[in-house]
């Protein structure tokens, strides 16, 4: 059946990526907004919120959901009964989907390790002899050799992403990180992320350029 806490709280997140769009931020921007916000959201329904749906097909969506009882589909059929690029919306309004829990959970494990991460950083910062204690060994290898104080300089997501990737395959490291898992691990060392002119970045820091 309809979940009507978790219908209220998907109208309050499609209402805020519709301000986000009328504010010209694309996809991928809305998608890196909600991704550092709603970290309890599995990935595939953050993907969905931002790229399948429009007013009219959410309204359609509404519909369907509140018709249940009287077209006689439990939830597996009402599901069905979508396209399945809609599926991880459906699912978590119906509040019946075990991959999606499971999804989950995996998020806020994921929290939790950011959690202990920055507790050591701020031990770290009151004088503990042992470096940074980042989650993954790589990037905190990538921060403390690659990256400098810059003043005046906007170093943007894109660029340092990118800039950590090559360092990655040059170094032969494994386990590259996703992207947003950088974004979040990466302001545990250097504050929380900022914007500049839509461009997402740290002030004050840059690339070792001479590496």
């Amino acid at each position: 059946m309809l979940n009507t806490n978790k219908l209220d709280e998907i109208q309050i997140n499609f209402d805020t990526i519709n301000m986000l769009k009328h504010l010209k931020y694309s996809n991928e921007d809305i998608l890196n907004e909600l991704s550092n916000t709603l970290t309890a959201y599995p990935d595939n329904l953050l993907k969905c919120l931002c790229n399948e749906i429009n007013n009219t097909l959410y309204q359609s969506i509404l519909l369907r959901l509140k018709l249940q009882d009287r077209l006689k589909l439990d939830n597996k059929n009402l599901v069905n009964s979508f396209n399945k690029n809609l599926h991880p919306l459906i699912n978590y309004l119906l509040g019946d989907n075990d991959e999606d829990k499971a999804e989950v959970k995996k998020e806020v494990k994921k929290d939790v390790n950011v959690k202990n991460n920055s507790e050591s950083d701020s031990e770290d910062d009151n004088g503990s002899d042992s470096e940074s204690n980042i989650e993954n060994i790589d990037l905190n290898e990538y921060m403390k050799n690659c990256i400098v104080k810059d003043k005046g300089h906007f170093l943007s997501l894109d660029v340092v992403y990118e800039d950590y990737g090559e360092w990655h395959e040059s170094e032969e490291k494994n386990d590259k990180l996703e992207k947003n898992n950088f974004s979040k691990l990466f302001q545990q060392k250097f504050g929380k992320i900022t914007s500049k002119s839509k461009v997402k970045g740290w002030k004050d820091f840059n690339t070792n350029l001479d590496d």
